[in-house]
Order: C-alpha cells, then sequence, then structure tokens
C-alpha cells in the first residue's frame, strides 16, 4: 500500500495473480492510467473522478481474529441501509465510476441484503471487487458472488491447514472455508461466470518452506494465490506464539509512508460516513477526519476539496504539514 524500497520483489512474488488481476481489469474496460495510478500515482496527474470508491456494507464480523485491528473500532455497529446504499448508486451512476471494491472493518457478506445489493452494484460499475473471509453458512451468498457478477472475489486465508487457519481466525471453520471456495468453482463453471477467484494466502514466517505446496493445492479451485505476509507492529505485545511468529513493520513512530490511497480511492462507511482515509476510522469516534456523508454530500465534490488535495499534495511531494495524520502509520509498510 505504501512505497517502502523497491517493489520488484513484491511484484514477481505475486505475478501471477497480478497479471490475471491486470489482464481482467482491461478486458472490463478499466483505463491503463487507473491501473498505473492504483499503485504509481505519483508519475499522473491527478484522476478528475474516483477511480475507486471503497464501500463499507456492515462492521460486523463473525470471526474474531488474533491479528485484526477491528477491536480498535470506537464506532457503533450497524449495516448500511437502503436509504444509504441508494444514494451510493445514484453517485456512482452520475460519476461514472468505474469500480467499486466492497470491504471495510468487517466481514460483508453478513449484511442481510448481500445478495441483493450484490447484482445491482455490478450493473452500476464495469469492475466489483471483494474481499471476504469465506465463512458465510448460505449457500446462496456463494452464487450471488459469481452471477452478479463480482468479477475478483479475495478470499482471505491462514496459511498451514485446519489447526493453524481456526486457532488464528477464532470462531471459523476450515471445513467450511473448503466447501465455499469448492462451491464457487462449481457455480463459476456452471453459471459460466466471468469472476475471478483469488486466495490471499497470508502466511508466517515458520510456514515459508511449505507456502509453495500449499499455494498449488489451493491453485485446484481458485484462478490465482496471492502470498501475503502477516505483520505486526514493532512494538506490538507478544502475548501469543500467534503475534510472535509475524513480520514486523519497519515504520517507526517519526515516519510518514508514502501512501497511494489518497490518489486512488475515495471511502463510504456503513452510516454513510466518507471518511478523509479508511484508515483513520480505527480508534476515533470524534468524526475528525470525517469530511462528509454520501447522503447529504457529494462524492465528486469531496473528491476535488481541499482536504482531499492537500493530503495529496503532501503525498505527491512529500511535505509533512500537509499530511500531519499519516504519521507513524503501520496500515500498510512492510
Amino acid at each position: 500500500m505504501c512505497e517502502k524500497g523497491s517493489p520488484l520483489p513484491e511484484m514477481l512474488f505475486r505475478f501471477d495473480a497480478y497479471f490475471k488481476l491486470a489482464l481482467q481489469a482491461v478486458r472490463q474496460g478499466l483505463s491503463l492510467s487507473d491501473l498505473i495510478r492504483a499503485r504509481y500515482p505519483y508519475f499522473l496527474g491527478d484522476a478528475k473522478k474516483p477511480p475507486v470508491l471503497l464501500l463499507e456494507l456492515t462492521n460486523h464480523c463473525n470471526l474474531s481474529c488474533t491479528y485484526c485491528p477491528i477491536a480498535k473500532d470506537k464506532r457503533a455497529k450497524g449495516f448500511m441501509s437502503e436509504e444509504t446504499f441508494v444514494s451510493v448508486l445514484s453517485q456512482l451512476k452520475e460519476m461514472r465510476i468505474n469500480r467499486v471494491h466492497v470491504r471495510g472493518w468487517g466481514e460483508p457478506t453478513l449484511h442481510p441484503d448481500f445478495c441483493r445489493f450484490i447484482p445491482m452494484l455490478a450493473k452500476h460499475v464495469k469492475l466489483v471487487d471483494i474481499v471476504t473471509n469465506g465463512q458465510w453458512k448460505d449457500p446462496a451468498v456463494g452464487r450471488a458472488l459469481v452471477t452478479a457478477p463480482v468479477h475478483r472475489i479475495d478470499i482471505s486465508i491462514d496459511a498451514g491447514g485446519s489447526e493453524a487457519y481456526e486457532s488464528s481466525r477464532r470462531r471459523s471453520s476450515y471445513a467450511r472455508l473448503e466447501r465455499n471456495i469448492k462451491d464457487l468453482r462449481r457455480f463459476k463453471e456452471t453459471f459460466g461466470s466471468k469472476s475471478k477467484i483469488i486466495v490471499r494466502s497470508m502466511f508466517r514466517p515458520s510456514q515459508t518452506q511449505h507456502l509453495r505446496e500449499e499455494m498449488k493445492s489451493w491453485r485446484k479451485y481458485a484462478d490465482a494465490v496471492m502470498p501475503s505476509p502477516l505483520v505486526r507492529p514493532a512494538k506490538a505485545a507478544a502475548r501469543s506464539a500467534c503475534q510472535t511468529d509475524a513480520y514486523v513493520l519497519t515504520t517507526s513512530d517519526d515516519e510518514y509512508p508514502r501512501c497511494y490511497f489518497p490518489f486512488n480511492e475515495v471511502n463510504v462507511s456503513w452510516d454513510g460516513a466518507i471518511p478523509l482515509c479508511d484508515n483513520l476510522v480505527l480508534g476515533r469516534v470524534t468524526g475528525e477526519f470525517t469530511l462528509g456523508n454520501v447522503k447529504t454530500h457529494s462524492l465528486q465534490e469531496i473528491w476535488q476539496g481541499s482536504e482531499m488535495r492537500r493530503l495529496r499534495n503532501g503525498h505527491r511531494h512529500q511535505i509533512n504539514s500537509d499530511r500531519k495524520m499519516c504519521k507513524g502509520c503501520t496500515t500498510c509498510s512492510v
């Protein structure tokens, strides 16, 4: 997420997934400039409209993962209302935003209207993708994902098999995960869906020697496997083996990581609030970094507004006074 040394090793490590996803995006009509801006925006001018809308349907989650920061979320828990969702659709259509990324600080498939909302999103934009833990209990969810279609279905798992997975992801079921991924593959073939099933395999230092073998096993059902190192902040207290067996973030408290988020996306939380940055909603209840609400504010005005322009300027030219809130951010630096 943030520029930290050369990106070449990461690109080579994930080349299979990156290539397939980039090819899919081009085929769906996304512009080459938006693809470049998604990772390397500093060489291009600011986009006139948000390349991506990040949509949080809910901040409820059905799991309690040992490393997840969701416990810091001090906001009230809830699900996006019909009114808020309709406001989002209206602005998507008006602004002609090409891509919606369904994620946030919760599990989106828990939304009671998920199977109804997701095809409506797919109808309005060229590309819809989602990050899910793959723990839904109703097969209708999997069917809705591939028939909407959701073009990229990222399923976040923990490497190491059932024991490692269930010890890290409390309240999870490895058997249910396997069943849902196999069902996705079956639904995809049955309906001739263009969805790409991506297994995002989170691995620890102790698991690297078995990683390629595990990736090979998941490729039987997924279109690509994207290995992702499990990381923790350098100052995090080590309360268990799950936290000590992790890669350590290198960002210091005094560092200003160079981020591409402000150039690439605008965010809408489950209650319609539009945060300056999705990562700033955790641990804050004052609304200090909230720019408005999608029910009463134009996403286009916020995208072109002074706060967003100042933040982009700070990251483009590395002016720390324009990005004070980013100091010490460890969300995306490895």
